[in-house]
């Protein structure tokens, strides 16, 4: 009986996770999708994205085990969870300090935020896997799968929101307005020359001030559902969480000096640069450009159902074909569809060719990721958390990175970037894997010798 309630506990909390993440990610990622288009004055948006990607770099190398020792795992939950909801808000008024405050602000908060997700879905885990028998490592990726799919939800709810809000203006955006004629595709620039200009054409802004009176009510939810429903954690499994935090920043730094990384660096930063060419300079510049705002949500919601079903199969697929096979057909894809943007001039008329994009991107993607934190894993299995560590670390370098360029820069510029890391991190990969491949080799060379 004891057991059951126990159970009963543990599910509870679970649901609870999945329930406030998809919430206030809904509200975040789809700002987040919005934000080179509704606030592309002086390239706010892309400011505001770069500046929050930095802080988070910073936040992730200092702040959790201090936050978390502070306040508490929940508490430290609901604290970053208020930034969330002020960053919503801030949109409001996008002007430039109080976007870029807001920015900073929830930067800092994302690392804690992350930190005390993972530790709850490994607590519980594991007690859960205690209650039944079970081996905990199979739990906790169990469960880790079960809240990346709902959390991968939120990209659609969050898109469906935005579309069907700006959906309802009967103004079109168009690239030509008020007598001056936007500049769209891979030549849209920030500067001006003559009559054309970088786009920024906004939505109605009572409809933005509903579809972020939608986004905030998402965040506030969260907010309540977490601090009523969710269970703190036990004092005593939280010391334990803080020390692995501050020895993990140690063992990230310290891993650097293995020339191996290196190797798979290229990889990491080039993630961080093509999410930020989909989500900021595609839909700026293609997307919101030509067929207008209100179907930014349409496109990326291809894109993120496209994303969440081939990170599913992709793991499957490369044991059927390998895994240098799989990188280098998700590279492929990747730079052909940056050369297609790159070539591409897009009209009104060609509808789908969006949404091809938009899906073919998000496979692609999905083809990177799964494949990107497999090599990490392989490379150092005896030391996983300094390695995913690293990724992430990197990966966001590289958000942060471009976020902050394509302010400054031409479409066509910021695609050739792309190819060029693409095609620098496809050859750092297949030097790993043939060192691998060889290694393999000579061991079993020696394993024959010896027998």
């Amino acid at each position: 009986k004891e057991k059951k309630k126990e159970k009963t506990k543990i599910v509870k909390n679970m649901l609870v996770l999945c329930t406030v993440f998809t919430f206030l990610f809904t509200a975040f990622n789809g700002l987040v999708n919005l934000q080179s288009s509704i606030n592309c004055d002086d390239g706010l948006g892309f400011a505001s994205l770069a500046c929050m990607y930095a802080f988070m770099i910073v936040s992730a190398v200092l702040l959790p085990s201090i936050a978390i020792n502070t306040f508490g795992t929940k508490w430290t939950l609901v604290i970053s969870m208020v930034f969330y909801v002020i960053y919503t808000a801030a949109n409001y008024y996008p002007m430039w300090y109080i976007l870029m405050t807001a920015s900073a602000f929830l930067g800092i908060a994302a690392a804690p935020l992350w930190t005390c997700q993972a530790m709850y879905i490994t607590t519980i885990s594991i007690q859960y896997a205690n209650i039944n028998d079970e081996d905990w490592q199979n739990t906790v990726n169990r469960n880790v799968g079960i809240f990346s799919m709902t959390l991968k939800s939120s990209q659609i709810f969050g898109n469906i929101l935005s579309s069907v809000v700006l959906g309802l203006s009967d103004d079109r955006n168009t690239t030509s307005f008020n007598d001056v004629t936007y500049t769209c595709g891979a030549n849209d620039c920030q500067e001006t020359e003559g009559n054309q200009t970088t786009f920024c054409d906004l939505p109605p802004q009572n409809l933005t001030t509903i579809l972020l009176t939608l986004y905030v009510a998402c965040g506030v939810i969260a907010i309540i559902i977490t601090v009523i429903f969710l269970d703190k954690l036990k004092v005593g499994q939280e010391p334990k969480e803080q020390k692995q935090s501050c020895d993990l920043l140690l063992a990230t730094i310290k891993l650097l000096k293995d020339d191996r990384i290196w190797f798979v660096i290229p990889m990491s930063v080039c993630s961080g640069i093509e999410m930020a060419v989909i989500t900021g300079v595609f839909v700026k510049s293609y997307v919101s450009c030509v067929i207008g705002v209100n179907m930014v949500g349409y496109v990326m919601i291809c894109y993120g159902v496209s994303n969440t079903v081939f990170c599913v199969i992709a793991g499957r697929v490369a044991t059927y074909i390998g895994r240098v096979t799989l990188v280098a057909i998700g590279g492929a894809m990747l730079v052909s569809l940056s050369i297609s943007l790159l070539l591409w001039e897009p009209r009104a008329e060609q509808m789908p060719v969006y949404f091809i994009i938009a899906a073919g991107w998000g496979l692609a993607d999905a083809i990177w990721q799964t494949q990107m934190y497999t090599i990490y894993g392989v490379l150092f299995p005896d030391n996983q958390e300094a390695s995913y560590s690293n990724c992430k670390l990197w990966e966001s370098i590289g958000f942060a990175v471009s976020f902050a360029y394509s302010i400054f820069i031409c479409v066509y510029i910021n695609l050739l970037i792309l190819i060029g890391m693409l095609i620098l991190a496809v050859i750092c990969y297949f030097v790993v894997e043939y060192n691998i491949w060889k290694n393999s080799n000579n061991i079993r060379k020696y394993s024959c010798k010896q027998q």
